[in-house]
């Protein structure tokens, strides 16, 4: 309830308070019926007024530092929010309400895709099974986006256990500045969803079709590490939905080679195995092709093992338009040596660096640094010439749809 004693309804998934993810509850709120997720920074749980959130919440020693968000659930006769009514502005905590739909119930044969409108979805990005647009909330004006996937074509294509991963990946992931929450998984006899608690505009890929300017790409560079798998959300900032060739590592090399040609690592391209420092030689390839519109290695005029051969010497041209820091620092992130390369041994050293001087790294975590001009007219641009776009799933109505649910689709979706 907010101040006033007013009576208020929402919808699953509704954001409660601003429209902004920015924008917390506007007032102190009693949960009557149904449930309330409330996800905030952990530097936020100790602030004097928030006392409704500190004892639901039991602090972990091993996962404090590691989780950038914490997420708590408010019950029935429950209440937040009581820190407005003490006058303290907290804009970091999203409060989403949340329906009885839980892990206990999904055997009630009751599919939460009832719950969006999908003839509503406005495509923005795709892959080779799957697709990923906007949704409106049944009788609501909330949108939010919505990954699914077709089970024929996971099917056909042979990649259940990949899209599987993708799910758990996504779903284990905390919710951070570029990482959306996820609201609910579920699927029917044909589909099979992840619905985001974020309103995407467009793939980060389509904006640059040009070179972007030092703000743009430095603003877009904390978060980016190829354009191709990360979408930009309605206000600006990037976010990562596309886990398919995501590994959770623990200290063990990965062998697997995928991505783009063009941002692999030395070591990746020779087969000895890589780690988190292959990552680092990506975000400097990012940032070279943001800034000049071509890649380092190669072009689509060469073949690949030309890209290659150039990969593993490092070779590689600054054209003048660089900045002395940019090029200083894509020097040292693509360092074919993974051991000294800048990155290899933590995140600061890369935020520390001279090009990033006029980045604010906790303004960025809590969404509150400004979006470079650039960035959002771009983005209205490429919405206003893309706004008829839509895409839909061909499913033969002939196919025997039971074929398609076998016991890895329904266990634990």
């Amino acid at each position: 309830m907010l101040p006033g004693e007013h009576s208020l309804a929402f919808s699953p998934f509704q954001r409660i308070g601003g429209e902004s993810l920015n924008e917390g509850p506007s007032g102190l709120y009693i949960v009557q019926k149904g449930l309330v997720k409330i996800t905030l920074s952990p530097e936020m749980i100790k602030g004097p007024n928030l006392c409704s959130l500190k004892c639901d919440y039991v602090e972990d020693e091993d996962n404090r530092e590691s989780s950038p968000k914490i997420s708590l659930e408010k019950n029935e006769a429950s209440y937040f929010g009581e820190w407005v009514l003490l006058g303290e502005e907290v804009r970091s905590v999203s409060a989403v309400a949340i329906d009885f739909i839980n892990d206990t119930t999904k055997n009630s044969h009751v599919s939460a895709l009832d719950k969006v409108d999908l003839s509503s979805l406005k495509f923005l990005y795709s892959t080779d099974c799957g697709e990923l647009g906007l949704v409106l909330l049944n009788e609501s004006e909330s949108l939010l986006s919505l990954k699914r996937f077709s089970k024929q074509k996971v099917k056909q294509l042979g990649k259940e256990e990949q899209v599987l991963k993708e799910k758990n990946l996504t779903k284990n992931i905390s919710p951070s500045a570029c990482v959306p929450q996820v609201l609910c998984t579920f699927a029917d006899r044909r589909e099979a969803g992840i619905l985001l608690n974020t309103c995407l505009a467009c793939p980060l890929a389509s904006i640059l079709h040009t070179p972007l300017d030092d703000p743009s790409a430095r603003f877009c560079a904390p978060l980016a590490v190829s354009p191709d798998v990360l979408m930009l959300d309605q206000s600006g900032y990037i976010q990562v939905v596309d886990f398919r060739f995501g590994k959770k590592l623990s200290g063990e090399r990965a062998f697997t080679i995928c991505g783009m040609t063009d941002y692999l690592a030395p070591e990746v391209v020779q087969g000895r195995g890589h780690g988190f420092p292959a990552d680092w030689w990506a975000l400097g390839v990012m940032i070279y092709f943001m800034l000049h519109g071509e890649m380092p290695f190669g072009s689509w005029r060469e073949s690949e093992l030309d890209t290659f051969a150039k990969i593993a010497k490092g070779q590689i041209s600054f054209p003048d338009t660089f900045c002395p820091e940019a090029v200083d620092l894509i020097t040292k992130l693509l360092d074919v040596d993974e051991n000294t390369r800048l990155g290899s041994q933590g995140p600061d050293s890369v935020k520390s660096h001279l090009w990033f001087d006029t980045i604010d790294w906790k303004g960025i975590a809590a969404h509150r640094f400004p979006v470079p001009h650039e960035i959002t007219s771009r983005i209205t641009q490429h919405s206003g010439n893309n706004i008829e776009d839509r895409t839909v799933f061909h499913v033969s109505p002939s196919r025997d749809v039971d074929e398609l649910n076998t016991p890895e689709w329904l266990d634990d979706w």
